[in-house]
């Protein structure tokens, strides 16, 4: 095999040299001195048009050179840089690549597009009296002066400049004042004076500035500079890594490379003073996240909703435009022969791709016309304020009209089954003329085939986008428009009704409604599914539903944005769809918990999700959900959903009246909302409702009704599941109640709470977050022996290091109450309505009562017994004083005895249990107390037997006591000795989670740590000895990386669990966060299966090319 891979590489090294070869002999430009750039071998790098639709390689041998050109952005239009005669091009016609490459040096417009598409016009003078170059050019030449020698450089920007000017060497008073600007810019860049100086080139230290740059970077231990500067201004002129280079606080600072003045800057002096900047290296500077004033004017409307909804329908009115030569007209002119020559080409695609699959006997493919959607796309997105930007003509003669709109909307469909008795009733309702049923069109079961209208919501959004595409124009729908459309919207709904009561369909629109059986189904389900992404699938479902609010709220919810208030958590969002500004729907909004239906509790779902999760819990704007968009979290949660309901709980669900494809994401505000304002006979107010839900009340009501926290708390405890008509709807969240101890053991336990939290993460939460954790681990701890018996048992929750093997003086703590046993530790209850608050205090009465009765009866009888009813001469607690007397002298004398004799034994036994700790991490080990007593040489039978029962008891105490039990399992037709319970399977772990696991046992899931375990252990499991050796692979990538981060922890080894704590393993996956996420993961939740998959990838990479160096000696490492 090694020498296999070690010819594969040698062959693929000689082919490169062979590519490199051709490549550096590859003909120059035909152009020969015509070219700009002929060093550069033709149909390689240069001669891109960015006019022609074709691919990179067809565009590069479009023409053998090409026109340079400048833009001039507040015309929208690209003109000739040699201004050699008039004409210019339209900012419109350059290609999506195209508007990325246009300021290069190396691309312009070849000679055939300039012949085609340019347009006779007056050239202004490029650089009037008092203007300067454009950024186009100012770039390359801030460039050209950092980068290349004196000589070279004043040359080539001195021939630019008198190119841009139009002037002759000798006669360029602009040029040379402009070039002592580049200059001194540079200069001052260099200097740290200033705004930040230029950086960085591949060709060496030109004029001295590289060469001080990198000597500062040497001296300050910072990369060397990045590319340069998106702005062309010479005050921005190019950036470096070290930060903003030279800008300091108080204008000055010492910047890369030189002093500057006034105050002191980063790591540098200053002259006078001192200033406030930032010393080190790690600082860079602020990126600008800002929307242009133009992205800004478009944002009338979400994003998400014009991207989403109204775009693809105008991309769609195009193609019935495009489909129909009569209405092709209704198409922007300077736009039609584009478009007709992309569908073309799209065309030709298809036909290829369909041909290549067809030979591989694959289904052929839709034709999705994918470069003109694209282009489509584009241009309604980049669409100016103007209605000569539009794809369709919108404005004076020739404008679509409301017949056109009626045609579009009237050549969309759906296809129905229904029965003929309702076809031939609703024809003859309908009078409709030349429609008539046959037997030849009734199918075996009686049913007929039919065309029907769409929905009235499709005709509704064919409606609204292009109202949006009016107000994207800047002009107001011609008021006949309005008028017709509004006529035929309200006969359209009155006539989808009728189809819908005569053909016999569906009468309401979109998805049912869930119900709260549904609902407790549903979360059932995913509480008890060992699937590891529906710990997150719960936790948004149950997210949804509680908070009543929309799914975009739901997927963009930050950590910062929760925060704990007295006994529930409080949301807040920045907009609802209802009000983009948010003015009215900020929050809080109250979300509680339900400790009585674990299933249901959002406050336990958080919590598992948090401890599977523990990145979220570092505070700041950490998205709850991890994803690259809001859009790939969406949909990875309905996905999930679509399959559980879909699928998994089909047959439950068609008993509560559902069938595949009723429910969907709104299902959830649906039902929440019907099961919170009619669930009960006494419901939350309706306008509290409205609000948390993000409905508009309408009209005056908007205006004078506001949110107040009462109402939103009883509706927050309704949407809980806890029940309105009893008096356990005032039920407390799960809590460490510390009434009961001392206050000194108060202080130890809250200590010890917060140790343990801190431990087991590895750093310490923000304090907005503390109090959150808190009751996360309470209602964990509340809930532990459900979860222990519900989840199951390869959920990756018990694999999360805040969950295995809590204290059990931790656990004893939590609990909940109500307002009739509350203590002063209690949360205060909130949200609790007058009738519930009523039910608890008879409740409270009731029960005080009962205790009453039960004090007098016990006052009773103690009285009854100290006087002697019913006895002798004496009680029995008299006859219980006397024994207690007489026998408490003896009985001290024998425990001094037992101490004195068990004393050395119990110090060496001790030594050995805590050298057993180590070995078994967070394990703890228990003393085994031995029976020490030696039988006397005359002792009796009777004795002796005695003796061996007691010897008998002692053992069996010793081995109810032991932490790890052992069992007997048959593999291979034999019988072995495992550790690991019944059903053990490796879960499915995140890489933190596989380092814990590794190093630090489990007693409550009687899992000694995986280091200790061999192939022969898990050989009886299928699938266990691959996923143990893929941990243990992953395990020595763990080692390698901390080694050469120089963070694994001196003294300790990787395959044994001597001496491991939670400590020690949190710090080394803070070690190597970042390397691990940059060689073998792309988002934190990568489970371990995915790491080995990369390094395999990521080594099989290195033997193609030959390179032996880094790769890990497995082998080895498992020995």
């Amino acid at each position: 095999n090694v020498s296999e891979a070690k010819s594969k590489a040698t062959e693929k090294n000689q082919n490169r040299e062979q590519s490199n070869k051709r490549r550096r002999t590859m003909p120059r430009c035909c152009a020969g001195s015509a070219c700009g750039h002929p060093e550069i071998p033709f149909m390689i790098q240069a001669h891109y048009c960015v006019t022609c639709p074709e691919s990179d390689d067809q565009n590069r041998g479009h023409g053998p050179c090409l026109i340079a050109l400048r833009l001039d952005a507040a015309a929208r239009k690209l003109f000739r840089l040699d201004n050699d005669g008039n004409g210019f091009i339209k900012e419109q016609h350059l290609t999506e690549s195209g508007r990325r490459r246009h300021g290069s040096e190396t691309n312009g417009v070849c000679l055939d597009c300039w012949a085609k598409l340019a347009e006779d016009d007056e050239q202004p003078l490029r650089g009037g009296e008092d203007s300067d170059p454009p950024d186009d050019i100012i770039r390359p030449l801030l460039n050209m002066y950092s980068t290349r020698s004196e000589s070279d450089a004043t040359q080539g920007i001195m021939t630019q400049l008198r190119d841009y000017y139009d002037e002759q060497e000798g006669n360029d008073p602009r040029s040379q004042a402009f070039f002592e600007k580049i200059r001194q810019t540079c200069v001052d860049g260099a200097r740290g004076i200033g705004a930040p100086g230029t950086g960085g080139g591949r060709r060496g230290g030109g004029s001295g500035l590289l060469g001080n740059i990198r000597a500062a970077d040497r001296r300050e231990g910072v990369g060397q500079p990045l590319a340069p500067p998106v702005r062309g201004d010479l005050a921005a002129s190019v950036s470096v890594r070290r930060g903003q280079a030279g800008q300091a606080s108080q204008g000055g600072g010492r910047g890369v490379g030189g002093r500057g003045g006034g105050g002191r800057g980063r790591g540098g002096r200053g002259h006078g003073g001192r200033g406030h900047g930032v010393r080190g290296r790690g600082v860079t500077p602020p990126i600008d996240l800002r929307k242009s004033r133009t992205q800004v004017g478009r944002s009338f409307v979400d994003d998400s909703s014009a991207n989403k909804t109204y775009i693809p329908k105008l991309v769609n009115i195009v193609f019935f435009c495009l489909d129909n030569p009569d209405k092709q007209e209704f198409i922007n002119p300077t736009m039609l022969e584009e478009i007709k020559t992309m569908d073309e080409q799209d065309k030709v695609d298809h036909e290829r791709i369909n041909d290549e699959r067809r030979l591989r006997r694959k289904a052929p493919l839709q034709f999705k016309r994918s470069k003109v959607r694209e282009y489509l796309r584009t241009r309604f997105t980049e669409m100016e304020e103007t209605p000569a930007d539009s794809p369709l003509v919108i404005d004076g003669e020739g404008a679509i009209t409301s017949a056109f709109i009626k045609d579009f909307m009237d050549s969309h469909k759906r296809v129905v089954k229904v029965a003929r008795e309702n076809a031939e009733s609703y024809l003859s309702e309908t009078n409709l003329h030349g429609v008539t049923i046959t037997d030849d069109l009734v199918d075996e079961e009686g049913f007929v085939t039919a065309y029907v209208n769409q929905s009235y919501s499709q005709f509704n959004s064919t409606r609204s986008c292009l109202s949006y595409l009016y107000k994207r124009a800047g002009i107001d729908r011609p008021p006949e428009m309005i008028r017709s459309m509004e006529k035929f919207m309200a006969g359209m709904e009155r006539t989808t009704r009728n189809e819908k009561r005569g053909l016999g369909l569906k009468i309401s629109e979109g998805k049912k409604h869930m119900t709260f059986q549904a609902y407790e189904c549903i979360a059932m389900h995913l509480y008890r599914s060992a699937a590891s992404e529906d710990i997150e699938t719960r936790f948004m479902f149950l997210l949804e539903w509680n908070l009543m609010k929309r799914a975009e709220n739901v997927v963009h919810a930050k950590i910062s944005e929760v925060e704990w208030r007295c006994d529930c958590l409080v949301f807040h969002f920045a907009k609802s769809k209802s009000n983009q500004r948010g003015e009215e729907h900020l929050g809080p909004w109250h979300v509680y918990s339900n400790p009585e239906n674990p299933h249901m509790c959002l406050l336990l779902a958080f919590g598992q999700y948090a401890f599977c999760n523990p990145h979220i819990l570092k505070g700041g704007g950490v998205p709850l959900f991890q994803g690259t968009n809001s859009k790939t979290v969406y949909a990875r949660y309905m996905a999930r959903f679509n399959n559980v309901v879909n699928k998994e709980l089909v047959h439950e669900l068609r008993a509560l009246g559902y069938e595949p494809g009723d429910l969907a994401s709104h299902s959830t505000r649906k039902g929440v909302g019907t099961w919170v304002c009619s669930g009960c006979t006494v419901s939350p107010p309706i306008v509290a409702v409205c609000l948390r839900a993000g409905w508009t009340l309408g009209g005056v009501k908007d205006r004078y009704l506001f949110r107040e926290g009462a109402g939103d708390q009883y509706v927050g405890r309704a949407a809980a599941g806890l029940d309105q008509l009893t008096k356990e709807f005032a039920v407390s969240p799960a809590y460490f109640d510390f009434s009961e101890l001392d206050p000194s053991e108060t202080f130890r336990m809250k200590r010890a709470i917060r140790d343990f939290i801190n431990s087991r993460l590895g750093f310490e939460p923000p304090g907005s977050v503390q109090t959150m954790l808190q009751h996360f681990l309470a209602s964990i701890c509340y809930h532990y022996d459900d979860l222990q018996r519900d989840i199951d048992q390869h959920s990756p929750l018990r694999s999360a290091a805040l969950f295995r093997d809590i204290p059990d003086n931790i656990r004893v703590l939590a609990t909940v109450r109500y307002p009739w046993n509350k203590t002063s530790d209690t949360p205060k209850i909130t949200g609790v309505p007058p009738h519930v608050t009523h039910l608890a205090e008879l409740h409270a009465l009731k029960e005080e009562v009962t205790n009453l009765r039960e004090g007098i009866m016990n006052e009773i009888r103690e009285e009854m017994d100290k006087r002697g009813f019913n006895s002798g001469e004496n009680n029995t607690q008299q006859i219980m004083d006397l024994i207690r007397t007489a026998t408490a002298s003896q009985t001290a004398a024998i425990v001094d005895r037992l101490i004195e004799r068990t004393d050395i034994r119990e110090r060496s036994v001790t030594t050995a249990a805590d050298e057993a700790t180590e070995d078994y991490g967070a394990a703890a080990m228990e003393i085994e107390e031995e029976l020490v007593e030696d039988l006397p040489t005359n002792a009796t039978r009777e004795e002796s037997e005695e003796l061996n029962r007691r010897r008998r008891a002692a053992a069996q105490n010793a081995l109810g006591q032991r932490l790890f039990k052992v069992g007997m399992v048959r593999a291979g037709g034999a019988c072995k000795l495992t550790t690991l319970p019944v059903g053990f399977k490796f879960p499915s772990m995140t890489i933190p989670q596989t380092i814990n696991c590794w190093f630090i046992g489990s007693v409550g899931a009687n899992l000694i740590p995986y280091c200790q375990l061999k192939s022969h252990d898990v050989d009886h499991i299928k699938g266990a000895s691959s996923a143990l050796r893929k941990i243990r692979r992953v395990m020595s990538l763990v080692h390698k990386t901390a080694t050469a981060k120089g963070c694994w922890p001196s003294g300790q080894s990787w395959d044994t669990p001597r001496r491991w704590t939670y400590e020690k393993t949190n710090a080394l996956w803070l070690g190597i966060e970042k390397e691990f996420l940059r060689l073998y993961m792309k988002k934190r939740d990568a489970k371990y299966g995915t790491v080995y998959n990369n390094a395999n990838k990521k080594k099989q990479r290195r033997r193609g090319q030959g390179s032996e160096d880094d790769m890990v000696d497995e082998r080895a490492l498992v020995r």
